[in-house]
């Protein structure tokens, strides 16, 4: 991500053993991922592509695309 010059944490929040929970990924998930606000937006994507049938794909693309223009605002 950095390398695209994506804003992106100076960690990786994907190391985080809150993860490792044997736990699946839904709304009431127990794991302690800060802050609330990423855990809840994390909890959200997955549920739309789990629960609600969202394709991935366009998930992942639309993503993307906030990504670009964030980094198109923060070049200016």
């Amino acid at each position: 991500m950095k390398s695209a010059n994506f804003p992106a944490m100076s960690e990786s929040g994907l190391l985080t053993r809150s993860l490792e929970q044997p736990h699946p990924y839904t709304m009431d998930y127990p794991g302690k991922i800060s802050p609330i606000s990423v855990k809840s937006a994390f909890l959200e994507i997955i549920d739309r592509v789990q629960a609600h049938g969202e394709n991935p794909e366009n998930v992942l693309q639309y993503m993307f695309r906030l990504l670009i223009r964030q980094r198109e605002v923060i070049s200016r």
